[in-house]
């Protein structure tokens, strides 16, 4: 009996000197914080709210970045670059012209493009992920210029 309950003692005080458990790698798409490993097993706190993507426009039927664009690009990749564990999806988006299938593909090269701004910066490819939405997703839904222009874009999401 004795030895029973010297085993199970024993195995108790080894248990809680197990080793302490890590916490996951978490993202959220809004709100909360996000938290990451580096290679050395580092653990931070990074406040969610603390840098806000900006999406980067194009001009009608045209993957290639305008130089108006460029500010925001490296805005973000630099935040990216400072940011080792933080994970962006860029979605592309397209207006309501052109085919189901054109848009889709316009947005990937959309989503392309932007992904090679960032490569360039110095930003991980294997960091970036990108999707086409096409049409699928209008910001604005009427049929003249001015709503439109707000369609053609590529959005970074945090993953």
């Amino acid at each position: 009996m004795k030895k029973l309950f010297f085993i199970l003692m024993l195995f108790l005080c080894l248990a809680g000197c197990s080793k302490k458990v890590l916490p996951p790698i978490v993202s959220y798409a809004d709100g909360g914080s996000l938290s990451y490993a580096d290679t050395n097993a580092k653990y931070y706190q990074i406040p969610k709210n603390a840098f806000k993507f900006e999406s980067v426009y194009f001009g009608f039927n045209d993957a290639k970045i305008l130089d108006s664009e460029i500010g925001v690009l490296k805005n973000n990749a630099q935040y990216l670059v400072d940011n080792i564990g933080v994970t962006v999806c860029l979605e592309g988006y397209c207006d309501e012209r052109g085919t189901e299938q054109y848009n889709l593909s316009l947005g990937q090269k959309r989503a392309e493009s932007v992904k090679a701004f960032l490569v360039a910066y110095g930003v991980n490819a294997n960091r970036i992920v990108i999707i086409s939405y096409g049409e699928e997703r209008q910001v604005c839904s009427e049929s003249f210029e001015s709503c439109w222009s707000k369609n053609r874009f590529v959005k970074f999401v945090v993953n």
